[in-house]
């Protein structure tokens, strides 16, 4: 059986997404978005995993949106 070895990204709605970003960075060590081609995302066993929390009332994830 296949096994999931990394995830390219985690996206979610958030009341304080920085805040949050902060602590999961703090307390579990998962690194904030990058704001510069210097800077290091998240590393996991296969590779970089974005975590991006947006604001609660973003419609980046609207029901209606289509891909």
């Amino acid at each position: 059986m296949e096994k999931v070895t990394g995830i390219g990204g985690i996206f979610i709605r958030a009341q304080a997404p920085q805040v949050l970003a902060e602590w999961y960075e703090k307390y579990l060590g998962i690194s904030q978005v990058p704001q510069s081609y210097d800077a290091q995302p998240w590393i996991q066993q296969r590779g970089p995993t974005v975590f991006a929390p947006f604001e609660e009332k973003n419609d980046y994830f609207a029901t209606d949106r289509r891909w």
